[in-house]
């Protein structure tokens, strides 16, 4: 999506630049967007298909030491399937192992920190994106 907005751009006005160099600037681009709109993102859930992880912190602290905006709750799944609107109201976000819960819970293959939080920049950009470009007509 970047690279078709900066290519549009480029054109315009009769530049042009090597693919990496594109990709580079679209990374940085993101990274930005990203930066910006964090906060609107403040309540995270992660739900675990097993209640043993969640005697080990050790996740939890690695997240929270990484972005310390961002509130972090883990439960097992098996509670969020007994009263999903429970936790619904309360998060902005709902992180899962199992793809079967609801079509607002982003699945993650697995709970390492770099996959949360992959899944939590990749949920702020994609929102953003939707947010900037869905009601505005984007003109070249």
């Amino acid at each position: 999506f970047l690279l078709n907005i900066l290519d549009k751009i480029l054109t315009k006005y009769n530049l042009n630049l090597f693919f990496s160099d594109k990709i580079s600037v679209a990374q940085i681009i993101k990274k930005i967007i990203i930066e910006h709109n964090k906060i609107y993102l403040k309540n995270i859930l992660l739900l675990f298909n097993e209640v043993t992880i969640l005697d080990d912190n050790y996740l939890k602290d690695s997240l929270c030491n990484h972005n310390k905006k961002f509130n972090f709750h883990m439960e097992p799944t098996f509670f969020y399937k007994l009263n999903p609107e429970n936790y619904e109201n309360k998060y902005d976000l709902i992180l899962s192992d199992e793809p079967s819960l609801n079509s607002k819970t982003i699945v993650v293959n697995n709970f390492n920190s770099m996959q949360v939080l992959s899944a939590i920049y990749d949920h702020i950009f994609d929102k953003a994106m939707e947010n900037k470009f869905t009601n505005k007509k984007i003109s070249f």
